[in-house]
C-alpha cells in the first residue's frame, strides 16, 4: 500500500512540476502612447486653441429664446503633397446643464490645401445657472492615404447673470473669422 501511495504522490508531483513549468511562445500587448510633438496650429491637420480652448463664448443666463451663432472650432489643412482633407467634428454635450442649449454642426467639410474651415455652432440659454461649462470636441479627418482622430481643445462657455436687463443675448466670442490669419504661417 505504501508503494502505491508513493507512486501516486510521485505522479501528482510530476503533474504539478510539469504544470508550473512554462514556455512563453507568444506575447501580445497594446498600449496607447500620446506624445505632444508640436502645438495644434503647426500640425498637418491644425486646429486653433485660443487660451487653451477651441473658442470661448460669453453669454448671459437667459437669451429669451434667441439663438446666437458662433465659431465652435477652426480646422486647417497643412498636409504635404497638396492633398485635400475631409473633416468632421464630434462634440460631447454631456457636461452641459439643462437650460444651456448648444448645437455644433457635424457635417463633413472638404478642406483644400493651405486653407481653413469653420465648424459653426448656435447657443441659446434659458435660466441656466451662471458658471463655466465645457464641450469637448473631437476632430476626425481623412485624406487619400491616411486618417486621424484629434482630441482637440474644448469649447468653453461662460454664462453670466445679466445686470442690465438687456434682451440682446450679449454674446461675445474670442475666435472670429478675422483672427484666423494670426494663426496661419
Amino acid at each position: 500500500m505504501k508503494k502505491y501511495i508513493g507512486i501516486v504522490v510521485a505522479i501528482l508531483l510530476s503533474v504539478v512540476a510539469i504544470g508550473t513549468y512554462g514556455n512563453i511562445v507568444h506575447y501580445n500587448a497594446d498600449r496607447d502612447v500620446k506624445v505632444k510633438v508640436t502645438c495644434h496650429v503647426k500640425e498637418y491637420v491644425p486646429i486653433i486653441c485660443c487660451k487653451g480652448h477651441s473658442n470661448i463664448v460669453y453669454i448671459i443666463n437667459d437669451t429669451h429664446g434667441l439663438q446666437f451663432p458662433f465659431i465652435a472650432i477652426a480646422v486647417g489643412n497643412k498636409l504635404i503633397d497638396g492633398k485635400t482633407l475631409h473633416a468632421y467634428v464630434v462634440p460631447d454635450y454631456s457636461q452641459l446643464p439643462s437650460g444651456l442649449h448648444v448645437k455644433i454642426e457635424q457635417n463633413t467639410k472638404t478642406i483644400f490645401p493651405r486653407t481653413w474651415r469653420f465648424f459653426w455652432g448656435v447657443i441659446k440659454t434659458e435660466d441656466v445657472q451662471p458658471g463655466t461649462y465645457y464641450v469637448p470636441i473631437d476632430v476626425y479627418a481623412y485624406w487619400d492615404g491616411g486618417s486621424a482622430k484629434i482630441e482637440s481643445c474644448s469649447l468653453k462657455i461662460v454664462v453670466f447673470k445679466s445686470s442690465c436687463g438687456c434682451r440682446c443675448g450679449c454674446l461675445r466670442c474670442d475666435l472670429n473669422e478675422r483672427s484666423i490669419k494670426d494663426f496661419d504661417e
